[in-house]
Order: structure tokens, then C-alpha cells, then sequence
């Protein structure tokens, strides 16, 4: 389990998943790459420079026609999930926030 900001891929992701996030919509980097190799869940820490963020804006983007299943995590507690299967999701978390409904 990471501490501070993390995305974890979870399984049953089918598609590549790239991975950016920073302090807003304009305002951030791709920074991670996740391509399925054996269905297992794949944690990714935030860069150290996002870990003091908060909120942060975080976008998961498949170039396929694939579902992904994603969690963005603060000290391992499931703050966002991400459930879609084509082009990209984003949102702006709060460390303060929960979601019930990550799958990882």
C-alpha cells in the first residue's frame, strides 16, 4: 500500500491505461503507463511533486475499446473510482473524500 496519493489499475482492466494527474485540467503531466499483462492489480504512486495536493485532478485515458477499472487512493483509502471504456475519465479528488464503490 502506497502512502499519500496513489491509482491503483484493478482487475478485470482489459485495455492500456495512461495515467496523468496535477493540480488541474490545465495544468498537469502523464506520467504512467499500464499495459494488462496478467490481469493483476497494479499500484502507481503519484510523482512526489503531486503528493501535497489537494485537491488533485486526475485523468485516466485507453486509446481502446476496452473496460477499465481504476482507484485513486490517499494513504490506501479509495478516494475516486474510475469505471469506463473508451477515450478518458477525470476528476478533482479531495484527500477527505470516499468512495464505496472501487472494485481494488
Amino acid at each position: 500500500m502506497a502512502n499519500g496519493w496513489s491509482v491503483t489499475i484493478c482487475p478485470g482492466s482489459a485495455g492500456r491505461v495512461v495515467i496523468q494527474s496535477g493540480p488541474s485540467h490545465d495544468n498537469n503531466e502523464v506520467w504512467a503507463e499500464w499495459k494488462p499483462l496478467d490481469g493483476a492489480p497494479k499500484e502507481f504512486r503519484m510523482p512526489d511533486n503531486q503528493q501535497g495536493l489537494d485537491p488533485i485532478y486526475v485523468q485516466l485515458n485507453t486509446p481502446e475499446d476496452e473496460q477499465i477499472h481504476a482507484c485513486v487512493k490517499y494513504d490506501g483509502v479509495a478516494c475516486k473510482h474510475f469505471d469506463f471504456d473508451e477515450g478518458n475519465e477525470n476528476h478533482d479528488i479531495r484527500r477527505g473524500d470516499r468512495d464505496g464503490d472501487c472494485r481494488c
